[in-house]
């Protein structure tokens, strides 16, 4: 069975960092199968990151390995951890990005990447992600353990805004917590969170939507709705807009 490792970086999609990464993983084990998630993570913006480890990294099979670098506290004193996520591995740093995936995926051990066995011979201070996280995902994809790859961490970075919206009589106030290339809103509400049979009204900011739809060609070209998106979550959108 192949071994899959998932790449998600801010770095952009032409960029040569995300070539340099994949040169470290096929450099250390060439039968690796990767796959791209996203280069496009709004720079820095380590809380998108996070919502888009949550949403994949459960989609992917026991014994999947994923890489994850938002990382603009790279070359600082923060650690580089390898998560154990019910039998997926998530490589990053400890900033928050686990946040999300942690609340769905059970965290079964964490350590720190601080074996230098599994870095690159010299590490630059600002591209940890080739440098550690890289190297570290590959030789675990070769059988090496967690625990070869440094000490346990038992206390990590966790975003201070959780993903579950606030519930009040009659009223849901949620967030947007994702725009994707469309422009859709996606927000943090999920469907079992709203009334069932009756119509519910979406106040977001200056705009008031009455009712949902389930398709966006339900209405006119240039009206704003509201729906659940394939993702599960509701989503605000501008119907071809």
């Amino acid at each position: 069975m192949a071994q899959v490792v998932t790449l998600t970086t801010d770095f952009g999609r032409e960029s040569v960092y995300v070539a340099q990464m994949k040169a470290v993983l096929l450099g250390i084990n060439p039968r690796l199968t990767i796959v791209d998630v996203t280069h496009e993570v709004p720079p820095q913006d380590i809380q998108a990151g996070a919502w888009i480890l949550r949403q994949i990294v459960p989609r992917f099979p026991p014994g999947s390995f994923h890489l994850a670098v938002v990382d603009p506290g790279v070359g600082t004193d923060r650690p580089c951890l390898c998560a154990s996520l019910d039998g997926r591995y998530l490589i990053a740093p400890d900033n928050g990005l686990i946040t999300y995936v942690a609340e769905v995926l059970p965290i079964r051990a964490m350590v720190r990447l601080e074996n230098p066995v599994y870095r690159l011979p010299k590490v630059s201070a600002t591209f940890h992600g080739r440098d550690i996280m890289a190297p570290a995902a590959a030789w675990l994809s070769l059988g090496v353990t967690p625990d070869q790859l440094g000490p346990p961490h038992d206390a990590w970075v966790t975003l201070p805004e959780r993903l579950a919206p606030t519930m009040a009589e009659r009223q849901i106030h949620g967030r947007v917590v994702f725009v994707d290339r469309f422009g859709n809103l996606i927000t943090n509400i999920e469907p079992t969170q709203l009334p069932a049979g009756v119509d519910v009204t979406i106040t977001i900011g200056e705009i008031t939507i009455h009712g949902m739809t389930k398709t966006y060609g339900e209405r006119q070209s240039g009206e704003v709705v509201a729906l659940v998106n394939s993702l599960g979550y509701l989503e605000i959108a501008v119907v071809n807009g």
